[in-house]
Formats: C-alpha cells, structure tokens, sequence
C-alpha cells in the first residue's frame, strides 16, 4: 500500500537528518527540503535521490517512505555518507545555500511552504527512527 502511494507521488522530498538537525535548502529568504519532479520513467525513489544530488551535490540512500505532503509529493528518509555532522551550519553547493537547522526550531515564516512545519517535525521523527534501524533486505 505504502509503495503504491509513494509512486503515485508527482513530486519526491528527502528527510536528511543531522544529528538533531535536518538538511534543508535557502531559496531566497526561506527553506525548503531538497525534492524535485519525477520523470515519465522514474520511481518516486529515483526521483528523490536524483532530486538531492542535484541540489545539495551530496550522495544519499532512500531508506524508506515516511508519507505524503499535499497530496502530491512523496516524503523518504534519505541516509547521507558525506559526514555533515562534521560540516558547517551553513555552506553553498551547486549554487544552493545548504543549512542544517532542527526542525524543532523552526518557525513558519522561515519555511517557503509554512503549512510543512508540523509534518516536517513528524517526519524528521520517523526519519531518524527509521534511520537507525538495520536493513532488512527489502523494503
């Protein structure tokens, strides 16, 4: 049911947890999670990952489907393996601002889509669960 959903999904996001802090991306004046469209050929899965190397220039796993937002966009937790726990708060890739900010710290004007912030504090949740757990083959 859960993959389903996921590939019905018109846009793909990451939950990339730091430590206690989540990697978002400046636009302008406000923050938004790395995602992007999906292709005509690809999996939502695919598309979150392309979506974050894009963006961020960093490498991730797509670990596991944490739900929707707005209907449309299908949210994973995304395992990194750059050692952003050892980077700056807040370094430009690929011409975007990366910044590494807890979501609990977070207000709603400082997000591009406001109505996010209290999914995005659930996911960020599920995503370090999730995270910390072993593969288990297939999932």
């Amino acid at each position: 049911m859960a993959e389903a959903l996921a590939e019905e999904a018109v846009y793909a996001a990451c939950i990339v947890p730091v430590g206690d802090a989540i990697l978002m991306l400046q636009r302008e004046r406000t923050l938004a999670l790395p995602s992007g469209a999906r292709g005509p050929s690809e999996s939502s899965q695919c598309a979150a990952h392309r979506a974050v190397w894009q963006t961020t220039g960093i490498n991730v796993e797509v670990r596991s489907y944490l739900g929707h937002w707005r209907g449309d966009t299908a949210v994973f937790a995304c395992q990194e393996y750059a050692s952003l726990a050892r980077w700056p708060n807040a370094v430009t890739i690929n011409h975007n601002q990366l910044i590494k900010i807890s979501p609990f710290l977070l207000q709603h004007n400082q997000l591009n889509e406001p109505d996010l912030l209290v999914p995005l504090r659930g996911y960020f949740n599920q995503a370090t669960q999730a995270l910390s757990q072993p593969l288990s083959g297939m999932e």
